[in-house]
């Protein structure tokens, strides 16, 4: 049975791999992920004691098939794939520019922006200044 993600939550694709030398910089680890037509291809990383991780958040229904890229064996030429499955209640994706003047999450519904900031200068008395 393959893997499920809902839409919007995060894939994560765990692999072993050396240790050894600085696999910081001395390992390169990317996938190329298809849904469709569309290809998307994140860089991975290493998390430490020989784990890489590739993370990838679907954005459509769907199956997605990916296949790691490395300049190391045992983390080149991983296939795999996974269903995309409907959002789970309450999410509704990323946020982005609507209409220009707007914003809304992915799946289209307006997204209203707030905050506050304040900055406020306290009086303290002169004896306790001279005490810092």
């Amino acid at each position: 049975m393959a893997q499920t993600i809902p839409c919007y939550d995060i894939f994560e694709l765990v692999l072993s791999g050396p240790q050894g030398g600085n696999p910081f910089t001395e390992v390169s680890f990317s996938a190329r992920f298809q849904h469709r037509n569309r290809l998307l291809e994140p860089e991975g990383f290493y998390d430490g004691e020989g784990r890489y991780i590739i993370r990838l958040m679907p954005d459509e229904q769907g199956e997605w098939r990916y296949v790691t890229k490395s300049s190391v064996p045992e983390l080149n030429g991983v296939e795999g794939s996974f269903e995309c499955t409907a959002a789970r209640q309450g999410i509704h994706g990323p946020v982005q520019v609507a209409n220009t003047y707007h914003f809304a999450y992915a799946d289209g519904r307006r997204h209203f922006s707030f905050g506050t900031t304040c900055y406020a200068w306290v009086h303290q008395p002169p004896s306790f200044r001279n005490k810092l």
